[in-house]
């Protein structure tokens, strides 16, 4: 059981790179079956069950401090990748034309994904 838990935190990371990185994309460039956004939030509930599903089978084997230590080091994973390619994509704005102040671009990637403005 503790090789399908360590498949599932996996996952859970991989899945949500992918959703996060296609998300800031505009929607013209991304793949068709992609295109609504409905769809990789779906993809990304899917892997926070994946997530949840991970702990738990993960529980009885290493222990519970270990185990609410990883789930948070992967959480903290999700949010600094979520930055980063926020980040970058606010400087592909930025570089691609004048008009686009950071703070511009940072909402209106913001909006785009329907991501809290924070």
């Amino acid at each position: 059981m503790y090789n399908y838990g360590l498949i599932l935190y996996a996952s859970f990371v991989l899945v949500r790179l992918y959703c996060r990185f296609w998300l800031i994309r505009p929607f013209h460039s991304r793949p068709i079956f992609l295109r609504a956004s409905q769809v990789l939030h779906f993809l990304e509930a899917a892997a926070f069950c994946g997530l949840i599903a991970g702990f738990f089978v993960l529980l009885p084997s290493v222990g519970i401090w270990k185990d609410i230590i990883l789930a948070a080091l992967l959480v903290g994973v999700d949010v600094v990748t979520r930055w980063l390619l926020l980040e970058v994509q606010i400087r592909r704005l930025m570089r691609g034309s004048e008009k686009w102040t950071r703070e511009a671009a940072r909402h209106h990637l913001c909006k785009r994904v329907a991501i809290i403005d924070y």
